[in-house]
């Protein structure tokens, strides 16, 4: 189980925002072992689906990011 929830701020045909949480890993990395909660794999399991980054945000750093739907 994941301590981190999904904080959807916008989500239309193409984009989503998430008010990402400090802590959290965007993406899988080289420096967390696999099993690491990240945005990435929460919100591909959220959309059943694809999702693009468009930027992001060190693990410490908390505020919004915008993800790419196709």
């Amino acid at each position: 189980m994941c301590e981190f929830d999904l904080e959807i701020l916008f989500e239309d045909d193409n984009l989503i925002a998430i008010n990402k949480p400090s802590g959290l890993l965007v993406h899988p990395s080289w420096i967390a072992p696999r099993s690491t909660p990240n945005l990435t794999s929460m919100l591909k399991e959220y959309l059943q689906g694809t999702a693009y980054t468009i930027h992001r945000l060190d693990r410490p750093t908390s505020g919004v990011i915008v993800f790419g739907k196709n």
